[in-house]
């Protein structure tokens, strides 16, 4: 949560940016927001799916999440696209804006639940993840 949620907010500033860019600057400052983002939250969901996933379910659950980022991502252009056509790019760039907002307010409401105490690889996904504060004989 720590590093998904500020992702989902700076992506959501980039495409309020979007929504009323006026000129390039705004247009480029609004692409390197968004896509840093983007590059807080992918390695940051992969890294909480390792760590809250049993080690023998991390492959299956990686890939599951990769491709339901990879589906979102090209699915969703077939969603956004008529509505861009109907009520514009602009106002679909706004609610874009609004719907990663929601989602990192989801995030973290729905963030309570913990990390897997042990697992099959005699560490906790917290550790297997970097997270040595984590460690159970609290080395």
């Amino acid at each position: 949560a720590r590093v998904i949620v500020p992702g989902l907010l700076i992506v959501g500033v980039g495409m309020f940016l979007l929504w009323g860019a006026q000129n390039q600057l705004i247009f480029l400052t609004a692409a390197v927001l968004a896509g840093t983002g983007f590059g807080f939250i992918q390695p940051a969901m992969q890294a909480l799916t390792i760590a809250r996933v049993p080690v023998r379910e991390r492959s299956s659950a990686v890939a599951t999440l990769q491709a339901a980022w990879d589906l979102g991502g090209s699915g969703g252009a077939f969603i956004i696209g008529p509505i861009a056509g109907v009520m514009g790019v602009a106002v679909t760039f706004g609610m874009a804006g609004g719907a990663t907002v929601f989602g990192a307010l989801g995030f973290i409401a729905g963030d309570r639940r913990s990390p897997p105490k042990s697992n099959a690889g005699g560490q906790s996904g917290e550790e297997f993840a970097g997270h040595p504060e984590s460690n159970e004989k609290g080395d």
